[in-house]
């Protein structure tokens, strides 16, 4: 048998190896969905929402500009229990970020 054919099968069955390998990793899995639509696609309720823009100063090569934040606030409901989610939109970087924590008494 020629080099080239051992060296493929080598190559098959090491592909093979690790395709069955990287399925068998267990991923963990979130225990709430995370987000507010996910939130909502789960049954939380959206019972507030607050919206406010802040001016921050302008970020390099823009510093000279101001920056526009939006910040979205929404207070989600489920079970009796609250969660609070803060969606926010950076004009100048074009970034949105979300994050969402269960709300403390």
């Amino acid at each position: 048998m020629g080099a080239t054919v051992k060296k493929r099968r080598w190559t098959h069955a090491l592909a093979g190896t690790l395709v069955f390998s990287v399925s068998a990793i267990p991923w963990p899995v979130p225990a709430e969905p995370v987000g507010v639509y996910g939130l909502t696609q789960t049954g939380w309720e959206i019972i507030e929402q607050i919206e406010k823009q802040e001016i921050r100063s302008g970020v390099s090569p823009y510093s000279s500009l101001q920056r526009v934040v939006s910040i979205t606030e929404y207070r989600l409901e489920k079970d009796g229990r609250m969660m609070v989610c803060w969606v926010s939109y950076d004009s100048q970087r074009d970034k949105q970020e979300e994050k969402c924590e269960e709300y403390q008494d």
